[in-house]
């Protein structure tokens, strides 16, 4: 009876340690989620003025993914243009190394690919996940 009184009191008295580790490995897996969230993904607004891509239109927050692997043909980019600017287009032709981007708007007076040539993926500040647009 004896030994099985300490064995109960042996296996209560490592529940808080169980509990402990538990908590620990809590904590780090969040802090590694919140980084790893925060290298490949980010939010961006769409500029006013900036009326390129008429299914997302000036004013609206998009959630973007950073890498530039996940760019592909078809796809709704941020994409630093040779002036400077970011704008938002649209992906049409992609290989390796290099996009063309056109924007669906036409009367948009952004310039794209049709005035300036292919540009490198790197120029790729994120490409978009969710547009939220404005009420």
């Amino acid at each position: 009876m004896a030994s099985a009184l300490e064995s109960a009191h042996e296996r209560a008295m490592q529940r808080p340690k169980l509990a402990r580790r538990i908590r620990r490995w809590t904590l780090l897996f969040g802090i590694v989620a919140i980084a790893w969230s925060w290298l490949w993904f980010g939010a961006r607004w769409v500029p006013a003025g900036m009326d390129t891509v008429p299914d997302v239109p000036p004013g609206s927050f998009c959630v973007i993914d950073k890498r530039n692997s996940t760019v592909k043909v078809g796809s709704h980019v941020f994409v630093k243009i040779p002036s400077g600017e970011v704008v938002l287009s649209r992906v049409v032709n992609r290989t390796d190394d290099h996009i063309t981007i056109e924007h669906p708007n036409l009367t948009s007076t952004w310039p794209d690919s049709r005035s300036f040539g292919e540009l490198p993926v790197a120029a790729v500040e994120g490409t978009i996940l969710a547009p939220f647009k404005p009420k």
